[in-house]
């Protein structure tokens, strides 16, 4: 049974990357080909648990992938579907009807007329005997992309920190950088499919209702997810603050404040970030997008394909007062790699 989930990662059972390019193609090509015909005969055909989310999601990107889909705002939706395992393997018809489920989930939960579909990640996972297949939808709002290319930290102007608050600039910090890393990352042409899609989260904070979220400080490589706490800023001389001032933006490698004083529990805070903040911020975030690749990733077929990045507002209960709370404002960055396959089945 397909159903719609919270947009979190999943630890997988599998490493990525232990299939050619060749032999997941072939098989691709071989699933769409059976995905298309109205009738099918009964297959004899078996995949394992890594084929399976290989074969699923290189599907579902056929053709698809919008490379320029990044420069908005993005988002995430998930679906789940569970499929049975036998002795370690799946069949291509139990396979091919969870695929007509995911499908119809999403049609059903289609984009808005403004939003274009970016890349899918299939995450697998066995549970208690079955295989669960959850993709992940990746969009963003239809905007222009950058023009020229490489890595632009040149900023005039201040940028606002936090999306939900106005004040000191239209413009928003977090899809700022965003564009700026996007446009770093460019595109990839001729595109046929992306396969072996990861996304790694650097988090310091976990939405609980728009607007506010609650701290997020322990570190999951399992789940991918990093907490911008354990990413100090080397080059910081005097460290991190105990107390939150405007326009402390390089304790750590992402934006990160102190936390602030005790304040009202729905008090909302905005800072305004000068040129300075923006280069440094977008370096960093630029430099750590390898860094992960490097220490994390370690699959050279795997290259950056898109950034998400996102503002939040965190708040820690101040014990004493239920009324008050320590609040520290920051960004969240969704790093998301894979293996390209461009026309030609050739490796990007």
């Amino acid at each position: 049974m397909c159903s719609k989930e919270a947009s979190e990662p999943m630890a997988e059972t599998h490493g990525a990357g232990s299939i050619s390019t060749e032999a997941i193609l072939s098989k691709i090509q071989r699933f769409r080909g059976e995905q298309r015909k109205e009738v099918r005969e009964k297959s004899l055909v078996l995949y394992t648990v890594e084929e399976a989310k290989l074969v699923v999601e290189g599907t579902f990107n056929w053709g698809n992938v919008d490379p320029e889909a990044k420069y908005g705002e993005m988002k995430e939706d998930a679906y789940s579907v569970t499929i049975m395992v036998t002795d370690g393997k799946v069949s291509e018809d139990d396979l091919l009807a969870a695929y007509a489920e995911l499908e119809a989930a999403m049609n059903a939960d289609a984009l808005g007329a403004d939003e274009k579909f970016h890349l899918m990640d299939v995450e697998a996972k066995e549970e208690n005997g079955d295989l669960v297949l959850t993709t992940y939808r990746i969009s963003s709002k239809d905007v222009p992309g950058p023009v020229g290319s490489g890595l632009n930290t040149s900023f005039i102007g201040e940028h606002r920190a936090e999306s939900f608050n106005a004040g000191c600039n239209i413009n928003r910090a977090d899809l700022a950088i965003q564009t700026r890393l996007n446009n770093a990352i460019g595109l990839l042409p001729n595109i046929y499919t992306v396969v072996d899609v990861q996304r790694w989260q650097v988090l310091g904070g976990v939405e609980q209702y728009p607007g506010f979220s609650m701290p997020f400080v322990n570190t999951s490589i399992p789940n991918r997810q990093i907490a911008s706490l354990t990413l100090p800023n080397p080059n910081d001389p005097d460290g991190p603050s105990p107390i939150w001032l405007p326009t402390m933006y390089n304790d750590y490698l992402v934006y990160l404040t102190p936390e602030s004083t005790p304040a009202p529990q729905n008090y909302t805070f905005n800072d305004c970030l000068p040129p300075a903040a923006m280069a440094y911020l977008t370096q960093s975030a630029y430099d750590l997008m390898y860094t992960i690749k490097n220490t994390y990733v370690q699959n050279s077929q795997l290259v950056p394909i898109s950034t998400r990045v996102t503002s939040f507002q965190s708040r820690r209960d101040y014990i004493g007062n239920p009324f008050l709370a320590y609040h520290r404002l920051g960004h969240n960055i969704t790093y998301t790699y894979g293996r390209v396959i461009l026309s030609g089945g050739t490796a990007g």
